[in-house]
Parts: structure tokens; C-alpha cells; sequence
């Protein structure tokens, strides 16, 4: 229709001239009706600038009022100026109509630029928001897999156990009676594990309460000790007798001083005797708690001292790169401060400083 409808004025304004009314009486001076015609056409895009300010509802209508008041002032000039062709009036409104039309495209098309580099930006908040969602479940998914995988397996190994004291001709029950109750203590750890990955994942408040920074160093070696023993791990603890105490969540706590100790373990896999996991608690100047826990492996590298705690970062072949990830967000949580340093001759020294309360 559009095309038909051109093809159409574009035949009958050349090829129908006849049929149509003078504008110009020469080439210079224009007829009555011209006048009247330029008065029209002026007066309906009053009308429409009129329209579109009263019920102005997007950015287009306001780019409209934009062009409609350009187009208004230039008829405006033709219709009140002189208005014969050639003259001073024909080209300051021809010199006003490519002005105007200039800086309506440049305006717009800087409008255009800063509204796609918005979008561009919004685009990029979402995907960024999507990405820390992932990476928060897949944290979480993680996070379960490696706390829960260690009392599990204590459970298996304490379970096998009890079978074969029981399968002995005179079980010693006292014994059964204790593997059961470390079966049962595992048993609840994993209860605890759920209950700490919600606390650190979700927005509920958390529970604050005092935790001597001794008894928990000392209940993480105490939990280790079977897997150091199976490694050949020697576990020396150096603690301080004047038991510092924090404020914060007891169980988050003890899954970070268990998974830094845990690391360590698995480090020293590949090195030769001797192996040694030493956790050490100070009293710091300033009122503030510090746990070390030190092994004897490969070290860090001190290009890697600066990533290490980012999330998917690992220097395992196997790991996911959560589980540091997770140990800052807990010490971040407790207003503390997480640091790795090189032991000498070898190792490494995971340093964890809380703020102490008395």
C-alpha cells in the first residue's frame, strides 16, 4: 500500500503536472496558495506537537517533539520571512533546516549510544547476578560434599570396626561400646554440617555464642587423628594457656579450622616422612585470637598466595577450588582475617586471626 500510495504521488507530481494547481508564478516568486499551503502544513504539525506533548508516553513521542519543533520553526521562518526563493530568508531557512536536522541525528544517535551501553550494563549486572547464584549452589552442592564425605567415612571405618571386635570369640564390649559412640558423635557432625552450610549460605541470623579457640583446635585434632594415623602424620599441638575466646558460630568455626587441617593433611600426600600437622593458638596483641595450622607438604607458591582464596582456584588435581573460597567467607563473616605463608624448610602456615572476647 505504502508503495503504491508513492508511486502514485510520484506520477501524478510529474507526469500529472497538469492536473495539479501553480505554487510558483515564476521560478522565484510563489503564488497565494503556496502560503496557504506552508500556513497548513504548519498549523497541523502545531496540532501534532500539541498532541504528543499532552500525551507524551515514551521516549519516541519526546524525540518526536523534538523533530516536530525543528520542522514548526523552519516553516514558521518560510511562512513569516520572506518567503520568495534565492533570497536571504530562502537560505538561512534551508541553512536552519541542516542545522537542525544535524543536531537532531547527533543527539539522537548519542541517546541511542547511552541508552544500548545502559542495556549493555543492566545485561551484564544480570549475568554477573546469575553467575554468583550458580556459583553459590554449586558452593553449597560443594560445600556438602566435602564436610559430609569425612564423617561418613569415619562411620564406615568405625562400622567395620565394631564388626570385628564383635566377631571376635570374646568381644570386648567396652571397645564396641566406644566405636559406637564415635559411629553416633560422626553421626551428629553431619546433622551440624547441613545446619552450618545453611547458616553461612542463607540470610537467617546466625548463632552467636563464646568458643574457646583451645577446646575447638583441640576437638578438630581429635577428629583428624584417625586419618594421620593412617597417613603416618605426626599431629603436635601448641596451645596457649590463656584460652582465647571469639564470639561467633561454634560449628562454622570448627568446619573452617577442619577444612584448613584437612588440607593440609591431603597436601602432605606427596611428600615423604616426616609429616607433620602442627596446630598452634596465640593470644595476639590487640585482644585478637590466632589459629596456625602448619604442614609439612609442598607449600604454596608465592605467585599463588594472592588467588588461592578466590573461588575455583585449586592447586589439587582433583579440586573444585570452593573449599578456601568458603574458609574466607567464614573468617569474613566473623570479622576476622585469613593469610597463607611459606614454612620453612617447607610447607605451609594457614594463619586464621579472630577478634577475641573476654
Amino acid at each position: 500500500m505504502v508503495l503504491s500510495l508513492v508511486a502514485g504521488l510520484t506520477w501524478l507530481s510529474t507526469a500529472g503536472e497538469q492536473f495539479l494547481p501553480p505554487l510558483f508564478q515564476d521560478p522565484v516568486h510563489p503564488t497565494p496558495l503556496a502560503r496557504i499551503v506552508t500556513s497548513t502544513n504548519t498549523f497541523i504539525c502545531l496540532v501534532a506537537l500539541v498532541l504528543l506533548y499532552s500525551r507524551r508516553r515514551s521516549v519516541l513521542d519526546l524525540w518526536l517533539i523534538v523533530v516536530l519543533c525543528a520542522w514548526v520553526s523552519e516553516l514558521a521562518m518560510l511562512d513569516v520571512l520572506l518567503y520568495s526563493r534565492f533570497t536571504f530568508g530562502f537560505y538561512v531557512g534551508r541553512g536552519l533546516s541542516l542545522i537542525t536536522s544535524v543536531v537532531v541525528l547527533v543527539v539522537l544517535l548519542q541517546e541511542m549510544t547511552q541508552l544500548y551501553a545502559r542495556l549493555a550494563r543492566s545485561n551484564n549486572a544480570l549475568q554477573r547476578e546469575r553467575d554468583n547464584k550458580l556459583m553459590t549452589m554449586e558452593a553449597m552442592i560443594a560445600s556438602l560434599a566435602h564436610e559430609v564425605k569425612q564423617p561418613l567415612g569415619a562411620i564406615s571405618i568405625n562400622g567395620d570396626t565394631a564388626f570385628l571386635i564383635l566377631d571376635e570369640a570374646s568381644p570386648d564390649l567396652t571397645e564396641a561400646k566406644s566405636v559406637v559412640s564415635d559411629m553416633v558423635a560422626d553421626s551428629h557432625r553431619i546433622a551440624e554440617t547441613f545446619d552450618n552450610i545453611r547458616a553461612l549460605f542463607g540470610r537467617s541470623d546466625e548463632t552467636q555464642e563464646r568458643v574457646d579457640i583451645n577446646a575447638l583446635a583441640l576437638d578438630v585434632l581429635r577428629l583428624s587423628k584417625p586419618d594421620c594415623d593412617r597417613r603416618c602424620i605426626k599431629q603436635i599441638a601448641d596451645f596457649t594457656p590463656k584460652r582465647p575466646t571469639v564470639v561467633g558460630h561454634k560449628g562454622q568455626l570448627r568446619e573452617l579450622v577442619n577444612n584448613l587441617a584437612q588440607n593440609a593433611i591431603e597436601a602432605m600426600a606427596s611428600v615423604d616422612e616426616p609429616r607433620i600437622l602442627k596446630v598452634q593458638t596465640e593470644l595476639a596483641t590487640g585482644g585478637t585470637a590466632v589459629i596456625s595450622i602448619e604442614d609439612s607438604g609442598p607449600g604454596v607458591g608465592s605467585e599463588k598466595t594472592d588467588t588461592i582464596f578466590d573461588a575455583f582456584v585449586t592447586t589439587k588435581s582433583q579440586g573444585r577450588g570452593l573449599g578456601l573460597a568458603i574458609c574466607r567467607m567464614i573468617v569474613e563473616r566473623h570479622s576476622g582475617i585469613l593469610s597463607v605463608s611459606s614454612a620453612r624448610p617447607h610447607g605451609a602456615i594457614f594463619q586464621i586471626k579472630l577478634p577475641s572476647r573476654k
